[in-house]
C-alpha cells in the first residue's frame, strides 16, 4: 500500500547502477542512493545536481514576474526621462529577450556528501526528480563580464581574482565590487567586503564557478538591471552544470 506506481526518480551520471525507478511513499534520497548500490569511483559528489519538477515551475513564474516588472520600469524611465537620461532600447530589448529565452532548471541545492554522510540531513524523494552525479572535475569557470569567458585547470593556490586574471581580467562595464562564486553543488558563496579574495582562496575548488556581474549603474539607473542581469548568468551556470545530463 506504501508503493506508489506513478512517482519517478531518475539517477543519472556515476551510479552503480543509474536508471528510472519507482519510490515508496516517504523514501528518501540516501534510501534510494543506497538502493541502487551507491556511486561510482569516478563520481564527483561534491558537484552533484538535484533538479525537482515543482522548481522549474516556480522559476518559470517568477522569471515572467521579474520581465512584467523590468518592462513596465522601462517604460515609466522612458516617460520621465530627461535629456541625455533616455534608457538604452536596444540594450533593454536584448536583456528582455534573454530573459524570455532562459529555461528554469529547477535546480534544489543539496548536499549530497552530507546525506550520505547523516540521514538527518536527508530529502523526501517526489514524483519527477532527478540526480545527476557527475565525473570527476578538474576545472574552474570564469562567466560575466570578463574578456573571455572561459573554463580553467584548476590550480591549488589560485583565488577569484587569479582565475579572473586568467580570462582577461574585468570589462569596463563589470562590477568588480560584487563578484560572487557558485560552488558545484549549486550553492552561492558572497565573499566578505574586507580582503575577502584571500579568505575565499582555499574556498575554490574544481567545478566552481566565478561569476563577475554586470554593473548596472554603467548602463541606466534601473533598480532591475541588476537582479535580471543575475537571474540570467546563473541560469546559465545552472544550465551549463546540467548540460551532461
Amino acid at each position: 500500500p506504501s508503493w506508489q506506481e506513478n512517482h519517478i526518480v531518475e539517477l543519472r551520471g556515476e551510479f552503480m547502477f543509474p536508471g528510472k525507478y519507482t519510490i515508496r511513499r516517504g523514501e528518501t534520497l540516501s534510501q534510494l542512493i543506497e538502493r541502487v548500490g551507491g556511486f561510482t569511483e569516478y563520481a564527483y559528489i561534491e558537484g552533484s545536481v538535484f533538479t525537482r519538477e515543482k522548481l522549474k515551475q516556480l522559476e518559470l513564474q517568477n522569471l515572467l514576474k521579474v520581465s512584467e516588472s523590468l518592462r513596465m520600469e522601462i517604460a515609466s524611465k522612458s516617460l520621465s526621462s530627461q535629456d541625455g537620461q533616455a534608457v538604452d532600447y536596444e540594450q533593454a530589448k536584448l536583456l528582455l529577450a534573454d530573459l524570455t529565452k532562459v529555461n528554469p532548471v529547477g535546480r534544489l541545492v543539496v548536499d549530497i556528501p552530507g546525506i550520505v554522510a547523516d540521514s538527518d540531513v536527508d530529502v523526501l524523494l517526489e514524483d519527477g526528480d532527478v540526480l545527476y552525479v557527475p565525473s570527476k572535475q578538474n576545472s574552474v569557470n570564469v562567466v560575466g563580464q570578463v574578456q573571455v569567458a572561459t573554463s580553467h585547470i584548476y590550480r591549488k593556490g589560485l583565488d577569484a581574482f587569479n582565475y579572473v586574471d586568467l580570462s582577461g581580467g574585468v570589462k569596463e562595464q563589470a562590477d568588480d565590487d560584487r563578484i560572487y562564486i557558485i560552488k558545484a553543488n549549486g550553492s552561492v558563496e558572497i565573499p566578505n567586503q574586507g580582503n575577502w579574495f584571500s579568505s575565499a582562496s582555499n574556498n575554490i575548488e574544481p567545478g566552481d564557478t566565478v561569476v563577475v556581474p554586470l554593473d548596472s549603474a554603467y548602463m541606466d539607473n534601473l533598480s532591475l538591471w541588476a537582479t535580471a542581469t543575475q537571474i540570467v548568468y546563473q541560469a546559465a551556470v545552472a544550465i551549463a552544470a546540467v548540460s551532461g545530463i
